[in-house]
């Protein structure tokens, strides 16, 4: 399966980003020049970190991002997300790191996470904050 990224735009105008990897490395490591709202990182990792510091913009120095890993996953080990959550972290991300006791998948408590982590950043946008 290829990476999945779904992008929806607010009446903000700033574009919100989310990534679905299915084992292939993130959005994280994949810059852009627009400037995101977030991004939402689901049980990924970053095949290369050095990128990221080679093609951070400044558009998005602080993203905030909301990254999510199964504690029981086969496919993309718990430790490669850690690594990515310390890298970006380490980098002045604001992460809100969940895990969930699954496999590389999704469970019902991730997606009302999910969707709290969204209401969460519109409001934030539509207070005027970044």
């Amino acid at each position: 399966m290829r990476p999945m990224p779904f992008t929806t735009r607010h009446a903000s105008r700033r574009p919100q980003a989310t990534d679905f990897p299915a084992g292939h490395g993130s959005r994280l490591s994949r810059p852009t020049k627009a400037t995101l709202a977030g991004v939402i990182a689901l049980s990924t990792y970053l095949p290369t970190p050095e990128l990221v510091a080679a093609e951070a913009t400044a558009a998005n120095a602080g993203l905030p991002i909301l990254a999510a890993h199964g504690t029981e996953d086969d496919v993309v080990g718990l430790t490669l997300g850690t690594s990515a959550r310390d890298l970006v972290q380490g980098r002045g991300h604001p992460v809100d790191w969940r895990e969930y006791p699954m496999p590389h998948s999704v469970c019902i408590e991730e997606i009302i996470d999910i969707g709290a982590w969204l209401k969460a950043r519109m409001a934030t946008i539509e207070a005027g904050s970044p």
